[in-house]
């Protein structure tokens, strides 16, 4: 999670709010160009702003509580239902939320920096697996790894996180069927490395061919 000092949390919140009106973003993230194309009282800017909030209560409540604050009018939340909303939600692409989380992390860095050591970004990764909800879409996705007691079969993802230590930043995650590999996944993570940022991680990702793709990048790494 990015840890913002906090005189940082106005000026990010404005910064996303205007990335979330430019046309020339959003109309990549919309399922179909005929959506959030009319005036309506959701717009694309106030539903991913809605999203963002990761709701902790009923699709209500949480439409109430964000207008109210955004508003101070507590009749303001009557001009959204919940049915509204979760339609809206609908048209997103997921992708929008991982190039927002992108964004988020650059503009810590630009604006924060964040601790060093030696100088360096200093690096981790590591992987687990998931068990997920049981459904049709899921099992197709990722696979059946086991059936429960009751003839249940249960999904199962594998992750991986690529995370700055010492700010306690995920740079990079990577989800995938627990059929692949956390060296194959780690291979993704290279591309979010840079020349001064060293790289940890245990000896399992010690592949060859992992290695021999670290070194014609010049990055440096410390694998035990």
């Amino acid at each position: 999670m990015v840890r913002f000092p906090q005189k940082f949390h106005v000026k990010l919140l404005k910064n996303l709010s205007k990335l979330l009106t430019k046309s020339t973003f959003v109309e990549f993230y919309y399922f179909e160009n005929k959506h959030f194309t009319r005036k309506r009282k959701l717009p694309f800017q106030t539903a991913v702003l809605i999203i963002l909030q990761l709701l902790k209560s009923s699709v209500k409540t949480q439409l109430k509580s964000f207008y109210t604050m955004l508003f101070k009018v507590d009749e303001v939340v009557n001009w959204v239902s919940d049915g509204a909303f979760c339609k809206a939600r609908q048209k997103i692409k997921l992708q929008l939320f991982i190039n927002l989380y992108k964004f988020v992390v650059s503009f810590f860095y630009a604006n924060v920096g964040g601790k060093l050591w030696l100088h360096f970004r200093l690096l981790s990764v590591d992987g687990s697996e998931l068990n997920l909800l049981s459904s049709k879409k899921l099992l197709r996705k990722f696979g059946c790894l086991h059936t429960n007691s009751i003839g249940t079969q249960i999904p199962q993802a594998r992750v991986s996180f690529l995370c700055d230590a010492l700010n306690f930043i995920t740079i990079d995650a990577q989800i995938d069927s627990f059929r692949v590999g956390e060296q194959q996944m780690f291979e993704f993570h290279l591309n979010s490395i840079s020349k001064d940022d060293l790289l940890t991680a245990g000896a399992i990702y010690g592949h060859f061919r992992i290695l021999k793709a670290i070194r014609k990048g010049k990055q440096i790494f410390i694998f035990e």
